[in-house]
Order: C-alpha cells, then structure tokens, then sequence
C-alpha cells in the first residue's frame, strides 16, 4: 500500500541523463537526486507517516477482531461439518448392510428354487401277499362222517 497516495519506488542505480522515463523517482535538480516529494518539508512527511501510522494501527486492530470473529465461525463451521461427516458414514454403513442382507436374501431365494424340486418319493407300499392256509387234515376224532 503506498505511502500518502503518491509514493514512489526509489531506484538504487541512476540513469543516464538521456534515460529519464517520465516516472523516474530521480530529480536531478536536489543534491542527492532524489526527488522531495513536491517540495514539501520533513516535518510535514513525518506528520504525514505518523498519520498514516495510526490510521494503520486501526485497520489491524479492526482485521484482527475480524479475524478473531471469522476464526470463532470457521471453528463452528468445523463442529458441524465433522456431524454430518459422521452422519453421512452411519447412512452409508447402514444402507450397506441393508443392501447386503437384501442381496443375500434375494440370491438365497434364486439358488434355492432355479431348478424344480423333484417330488419326494413315496416309498413303495408295503404289499403283504397272504400265502393260502396249508390244508390242514382234520384229526381223526374231530371228523365229520
């Protein structure tokens, strides 16, 4: 930020005097080449810097309360982003699971019925085939005439 307004960067090396751009800081009518500021007097340079000097101290005091103001919002502003980071991870745990368990089911169900059951086979049943009685002789006594 220039001083006043109208400060200008001094050079450390001199011209020639056939080199003079027009806002060269050079006077070479002074006796150290250096222009004056438009001829006024130390005491009104040093006013002028003093001047500048407070109005400086002011602007840093007013940046550093603003500073202090924007660091208590970025401090806040860090709260609530680490909550919904830590939200936005419990939704996409959650749906993960979800989503897993639901695949899980779904390829259960696919696998278990891609290819028809066969129908359990009733176990043949049980044929008890009566032999005929042997013809048995009557005892002699129990003969009917």
């Amino acid at each position: 930020m220039p001083l006043g307004g109208n400060a200008r960067l001094y050079s450390t090396h001199r011209l020639a005097p056939g080199d003079r751009p027009e806002n060269t800081a050079y006077n070479f009518d002074t006796p150290t080449g250096f222009a004056c500021h438009e001829g006024k007097s130390m005491e009104t340079r040093i006013a002028r810097l003093e001047e500048f000097a407070t109005d400086a101290k002011e602007r840093l005091a007013r940046i550093e309360a603003r500073q202090a103001e924007l660091a208590d919002k970025v401090g806040a502003l860090q709260v609530e982003m680490h909550k919904g980071f830590a939200d936005m991870i419990k939704w996409v745990v959650g749906t993960a699971i979800v989503l897993g368990g639901t695949a899980l089911t779904v390829i259960t169900f696919v696998l278990n019925n891609a290819t028809p059951k066969p129908s359990p086979t009733t176990p043949p049943a049980v044929v008890v085939y009566t032999q005929p009685a042997p013809a048995q002789e009557y005892p002699k006594s129990r003969r009917p005439d």
